[in-house]
C-alpha cells in the first residue's frame, strides 16, 4: 500500500513539473512575441 502511495505521489510530482515546464516555455515564448511587436512598432 505504501509503494502504491509514493508511485501516485511521484507520478503527480512529475505531472505538476512537466506543467511547470510548459508554463515556462509558454513565458519565454510569450516575451519573445512581445519583443518582436515592440521592435515591430518602434521601426515604423
Amino acid at each position: 500500500m505504501l509503494l502504491c502511495m509514493i508511485s501516485t505521489l511521484t507520478e503527480d510530482l512529475l505531472k505538476l513539473n512537466q506543467n511547470y515546464l510548459n508554463i515556462s516555455t509558454l513565458n519565454d515564448e510569450g516575451k519573445e512575441v512581445s519583443n518582436i511587436q515592440k521592435n515591430n512598432l518602434l521601426s515604423q
